[in-house]
This record gives structure tokens, sequence and C-alpha cells, in this order.
């Protein structure tokens, strides 16, 4: 005999007082029997709360924030208690939100193309053959030839220094440990920061070129935080799991952080960063619950860190209370396409006055440099292209961007020694490996041009984009370089700008 179902009151008379009981038919190995569950009030005959959308399958839909099928006389209900609706209302009520400002507009489409966010999926682009093709490869290699670009460029410059080399040492040591059964502290076990050698080796040689352009200074535990003369507030632009910025700090000791990305993420690097109090009101080194993290090697008593989960486009940075009367350093290693032209654009161009809008107010902020590490070109877009008259000078309009940002997809074919496109397992937490931005459109071997022509090409464009970007930058004030910053054979996505801002500009 089949027994009542879990949490159901036992079997009996029937009582007038009582709730209506369930009258859902439970139909199981050829039995049936009712369910017997307290109905909720209103219904009609008696369900209870787990058997209505099998009475009532039609009148469910997907809630259009979070997904979740919801009943409809329901869902004004449920919206008011929707995680993901409370996420984005409190979002949008911060000083920081202002919706599409990044997105950037041109006189050919304003107001023509829909909000998107930071990583766009450009619509399939039939690039032509035959002597079309010639012709368009002729008028890259005519145009970057105008703009100073051949195969070569940019410069190969892997940098690591002192203290970055300190650090990577570090960080391997504490992970064999922890690999071992010793990273123990005080009889508890500690969170390590990940070790990923080619990881590792990116983040060193981007922050050796923060450092030779000056972007960096080391400031002692002890410097309070209202000293005049504290470092740079340190803006990560799609942090992910902020690991560039921690090992920032593992470098270079403590800084004050700002760690934005869109999506949530576990893991953070914040768990690892104890001592001190969040801008945003806690622990530094909390991951929004509020929860202290244990003991680390590395750990940085004088670092401030607060998380932004906000889309890029979205970003007023101005409105950043952490960086508000500061210097400000910009940082980022995973900005796939379009999502690099955004983080400048919040940085320099925001209509609503940016970061560099009032110089002479107490309150503003100024971005004294940018470090951006650039990838994905062929998720870039026209409308959010930073440097169009670049472009337009050259030749290339809007018809003719889609074509050049699939084009550059063929500079990590495989083509060249250690460039490949082979799928990266996921990593060890069950997410998709931080690498899986650099895999490259599916490109079929058209016939008319030989693999090692169609690298060359790729990596000429990726270059040409990114020389636009940076003599925007130039036109801002800042100075700098395209360098690459690790060998292909590390990551062949290895172009770095790193950029800073004079004395008295």
């Amino acid at each position: 005999m089949a027994g009542a179902a879990e949490g159901a009151p036992p079997a009996g008379d029937s009582d007038p007082t009582e709730p209506p009981r369930c009258t859902h038919v439970i139909v199981k190995r050829g039995k049936t029997k009712t369910c017997r569950q307290y109905a909720k009030p209103g219904t009609s005959p008696p369900i209870c709360g787990n058997h209505l959308h099998a009475v009532h399958p039609s009148d469910r839909i997907p809630c259009e924030h979070c997904g979740t099928p919801v009943l409809t006389r329901e869902m004004k209900k449920h919206v008011g208690k929707c995680p993901a609706y409370l996420r984005v209302a409190d979002a949008e009520s911060m000083p920081y939100f202002a919706r599409d400002a990044n997105l950037g507009s041109d006189d050919e489409n304003v107001g023509a193309e829909p909000s998107s966010s930071s990583l766009p999926e450009n619509e399939a682009v039939r690039l032509p053959r035959g002597e079309e093709l010639r012709a368009l490869v002729a008028k890259v290699r005519r145009a970057c030839s105008d703009a100073g670009i051949d195969a070569n460029t940019p410069t190969l410059e892997p940098m690591s220094d002192a203290r970055c080399d300190a650090a990577v040492a570090r960080l391997a040591a504490a992970a064999a440990r922890a690999s071992g059964g010793g990273g123990g502290v005080g009889g508890r076990a500690t969170r390590i920061a990940p070790f990923n050698p080619r990881h590792a080796r990116q983040q060193a040689s981007i922050v050796s070129h923060m450092a030779a352009a000056g972007l960096v200074r080391v400031r002692s535990s002890d410097v309070p935080h209202d000293d005049a003369s504290r470092s740079p507030a340190y803006v990560e632009l799609g942090a992910g799991r902020g690991y560039l910025s921690h090992f920032l700090m593992d470098a270079y000791g403590p800084n004050d952080l700002v760690l934005v990305e869109r999506r949530a993420y576990r893991f953070k690097a914040e768990r690892n960063i104890r001592g001190g109090t969040s801008v945003g009101g806690g622990r530094a080194g909390t991951s929004g619950d509020g929860s202290a993290p244990a003991s680390a090697p590395g750990a940085s008593p004088g670092t401030k860190v607060e998380r932004l989960r906000v889309d890029i486009k979205d970003l007023d940075i101005a409105g950043v209370e952490a960086v508000k009367g500061r210097d400000v350093v910009v940082t980022g290693k995973h900005l796939c396409g379009s999502a690099t032209d955004l983080a400048l654009r919040c940085c320099l161009a925001n209509t609503n006055g940016g970061c560099d809008g009032d110089k002479s107010s107490a309150a503003a902020c100024r971005v004294t440099g940018v470090a951006l590490a650039t990838c994905c070109h062929h998720r870039s877009d026209w409308r959010s292209y930073v440097n169009k008259p670049f472009l337009r000078d050259l030749g290339f309009g809007r018809d003719d961007f889609p074509r050049l940002a699939r084009m550059s997809s063929w500079a990590c074919d495989g083509a060249a020694p250690g460039v490949g496109s082979v799928k990266r397992p996921r990593s060890p937490t069950g997410d998709v490996d931080e690498d899986e931005h650099q895999q490259p459109i599916e490109e079929a071997d058209d016939g008319e041009m030989s693999k090692a022509e169609k690298h060359e090409i790729g990596g000429m464009i990726k270059t040409l984009i990114d020389v636009g970007r940076l003599r925007w930058l130039n036109e801002r004030g800042l100075s700098g370089r395209l360098v690459g910053y690790v060998d292909t054979g590390v990551s062949p996505e290895n172009r770095l700008i790193v950029v800073s801002r004079g004395e008295g500009r």
C-alpha cells in the first residue's frame, strides 16, 4: 500500500473546519492515489501548489526576467520578489548606471540600431570570392601601409619585472603546497588563487608594461587612504573573476580596486583579499554575502575592493563613489570585440560627463592611464567603434566594417606555429576556461588564399583596428603604444594598448 505523500496530514475523517485537500490524482506504477496535500486557497477544484501546472498548464508563462514558468494570475506577485528583476532594478538605481551611455552613435545610424550587450554577435557575413576578395585584400594592404602597419606590427615585447617574477613564484609555490596538502593556515584550509602558468605570464606582462609606463606605484599598507600621496584607484573592466587585479595587488602591494563585470562568477578573486574595509561597506574580499574570506597567501590588509555588476555599456564611471576625486587607471584583459570600445568611451567620452568631465570639481576623477588587452576583433561592430574617422580616411565605411571584422578571425585559425583553435576543457571550477574567447570563427578554405596569407591579413586587420583605438586615445591627451605583450604560443590574442597621461594634460 502506498504511503501518504510526504508532509501530508494523516488520512482520516474529513474535518469541515480544516482547509480543503488537493484532489489531483497521482498515477504511479499502475496505481492511483489522491494527493491529499492542503490545497491553495481559491482553487477550484482544490489543487495544491505542486500540481497547479498539471491542471492549468496553459496558464503558465515564463517570467521575462528570470525565465521561470509562472501562473499568469501570479506574475505580478512573482515579479515583486523575482531575484533577477530585483537585481536589475537595484543596478538601475545606482548613481553609476546610465543606460546605453557608451554604445556610441554615428550620423549614419543614430537611433537606427537596437540596444546591444557588451558582446554583440555580428550577423553572418559572407565574404566575397575571386577577384572581389583579392581587391579587398589589396585595399587592406594599402590601408595598413598608409597607417604604418606591416605583418610584424605590433612588436613582440613580453615583459616581467622583478616584482612580477616574485609574485609568479609565490603563486606557483602556494599552488604547489595546496596540491600537496600543505596549503592550510592555522589548521584551516586556505583559499589559494588559481595558478595557470599561461595566465600568470600574461598577467605578469600586462602589469610590467603598466609599471614601465608609470601607471603603478608601490604603496605601503601603513599609508592611510586619505593621504594625498595615495596611489590611483584601479578599475578593471570586464573583470571576470578579477585575477588580473589580484595579481597587481600581489606584485605591487595594496591598491584600491574596482572590479566591473556584468556576469555573476563563482570563485572570485575577492575571497583571497583580506583585511581593511571595502568601499562597499563590508570587509574587503567579501563576495556580496558579507562573509569574510579565510586567510590566504598574498592577501593584503591595505586593499579596498568593490565589485560592480553592471554592463560596461551602461557604466558612468564618474558616478562610482570609490573613484571620486581620484586618479584612475583602467585595466582589462578579457574585453572581447566591441567591449574594448565601450570601455574606452566609458572612461573618456561619456556623454554624461564621464570621468574626464569637470576637472575643476573636487569630486571629479581623472583617467591617468589605460592598459587594455584586446581580443576577439571579429566581435567588434561599427556603431561602438571609437575611431570611425580613422577608418573612413583609409577608405572603409560602415558596410566594410563587418567584412574587416570577419577577416580578422583569420589571425587565429591555426596557420602559424603555436597558434591553434584547439578546444580547451572546462576549468576545475566547472566554468569554461577564460581562453574560450580566443576561439576563432570557423572559416571555410575557399582555395583562393593560402592559410599563411590569411593569417597575415587577419593579424594586420586586428592591428589596424587597434591602431585606430590608440590614435583615438592620443587625441584625448594620452600617449603610449600598441605592443605584443606575450608570444603567440602563449596566446594568439596578444595585443596590449597601454597609454598614460603626461603631467599637465
